[in-house]
């Protein structure tokens, strides 16, 4: 159609500029040097970003899609490959990862060299247009003079690791395509640099072809338990629990509804579910030191849902695209694509 055409033909004058501002980078003249005190940025990037505390992360590793026994630290697997796709569920800990990893760069003798600079993707088109764009606003604050002219000298030197979170949290489909553009474009142009990014597992739709894939460990039944006792818990869970709490995010539910319960006897799924919900939407993005406004509040959510389950009461299962379609024929609101994203 005419309009899908006009949007293309926007997506594709705009990816003609960030080409362009990449291939201006290379050609700038560096005959002026820009002071960047790099020193104050990783101890500003240190302070905002904290660590978190031990209730709120479990320490991970990753392992590469062919061979899930071949587990191994992030940082270890990011000096390696250097172009790493960290895939996992919602909730799985992927911006916990990024962070802890943004942190280890920061601190670690034997990165000293490397500069890194975290992008949650969910800023992408809100507050900056492309990643270059997104660098130069985080480092910005700490350069006497063009930001633009230490960031072609840090790709230029393969001294960058760039910490980019959240393809799905990118909006708008067309950012997204500028994004994968952009990226491919800096890897294949500036391959000595590092590249760490990540991405709900299915929410992927491929574009990154030169990463290799890697997945965030889920939890083993040890370290489930040992966590429920440094709460406090120690009720008996029924294994079928386990499978539920592997993921790190029902874990953390699970863990705040038993110590809500003084008998600590039995689980309420109902209580489970509303937990879940509360720390979807917004409490788990506090914690991560993310702060967004969702479509929807918590119990508009629990209500959506509900009326879900309601209708598809006798179905034991539902593809995906069966449950966006049914939460768009019962979701009134003009912004149904951010409602189903958020879910």
């Amino acid at each position: 159609s005419g309009e899908l055409s006009t949007q293309l033909t926007g997506i594709r004058d705009e990816l003609k500029t960030v080409h362009s501002k990449i291939d201006a980078l290379s050609d700038q003249n560096k005959s002026t040097p820009v002071d960047f005190d790099s020193k104050r940025y990783l101890e500003y990037t240190m302070r905002i970003y904290p660590s978190y505390p031990s209730g709120n992360y479990i320490n991970r590793r990753v392992y590469p899609k062919r061979n899930s026994e071949e587990t191994v630290d992030s940082l270890s697997a990011l000096l390696q490959e250097k172009k790493l796709l960290i895939l996992g569920d919602a909730g799985f800990g992927k911006t916990y990862e990024a962070i802890t990893l943004l942190r280890s760069i920061c601190t670690t003798e034997t990165t000293d060299p490397i500069l890194p600079v975290y992008l949650p993707l969910l800023e992408i088109g809100p507050v900056y247009a492309s990643i270059l764009d997104g660098i130069a606003y985080k480092i910005r604050p700490f350069c006497n003079g063009d930001p633009y002219e230490q960031i072609n000298k840090l790709l230029t030197e393969g001294k960058l690791a760039l910490i980019l979170d959240g393809i799905d949290d990118i909006s708008q489909s067309s950012n997204q395509t500028k994004f994968h553009a952009e990226l491919r474009n800096l890897a294949q142009q500036y391959n000595a640099c590092y590249y760490f990014v990540t991405c709900r597992s299915n929410r992927y739709c491929g574009g990154l072809d030169e990463f290799t894939e890697f997945w965030l460990t889920e939890l083993d039944e040890l370290t489930i338990l040992s966590r429920l006792r440094a709460e406090g818990i120690s009720t008996n869970i029924p294994h079928t629990y386990y499978q539920l709490f592997r993921n790190p995010l029902f874990l953390n539910a699970g863990i705040a509804v038993l110590k809500d319960n003084p008998q600590q006897q039995r689980f309420n799924r109902s209580t489970l579910f509303e937990k879940l919900i509360e720390l979807l939407y917004g409490k788990r993005n506090q914690q991560k030191g993310i702060f967004t406004v969702q479509p929807l509040c918590c119990p508009e959510v629990i209500m959506l849902i509900g009326e879900f389950s309601f209708n598809t009461f006798n179905q034991s299962a539902y593809s995906l695209v069966d449950f966006e379609r049914r939460i768009a024929e019962q979701t009134h609101a003009s912004n149904k694509t951010g409602i189903i994203g958020s879910l």
